[in-house]
Parts: C-alpha cells; sequence; structure tokens
C-alpha cells in the first residue's frame, strides 16, 4: 500500500490495533478501498511470520533482522 492509503486506513480505525481486528467487510468500506484491495489487505495483516513487525506509525511491515 502506498502512502496515502495507509493514512487513509490509520485515519478511518483510528489505530493499529483496531485494523488488524476489521473484518473484509469493514476494510472494503474504507474509501478508496475495494474487495480485492480489501482481500489483499486482510491476508497481509493476518500473515505475519515470526521476526515480523508492524510499525506503528507507518502501517508497514518489517523483517526485525533487517533493523
Amino acid at each position: 500500500l502506498g502512502e496515502v492509503r495507509r493514512k487513509e486506513l490509520l485515519k478511518y480505525f483510528g489505530s493499529l490495533k483496531k485494523l488488524r481486528a476489521a473484518s473484509l467487510e469493514e476494510l472494503a468500506a474504507v474509501p478508496g478501498f475495494g474487495e480485492k484491495t480489501a482481500q489483499s489487505l486482510y491476508a497481509a495483516l493476518h500473515e505475519l511470520t515470526p521476526g515480523e513487525a508492524v510499525n506503528t506509525a507507518t502501517g508497514e511491515i518489517t523483517d526485525i533482522m533487517e533493523l
């Protein structure tokens, strides 16, 4: 996701915790998001592997071994 969409998500949900708890339908309801984008985002939010972390300021997923 680009910066504009990441900001829209955080604005819409208010926090990364609420974003991660959102259903597929809730993600698809975000302005500018369609079903396909919502499906990809939902999958990405629920597929973190050990060693990955989410930057709460930007919403980006980072491999902690690269920090």
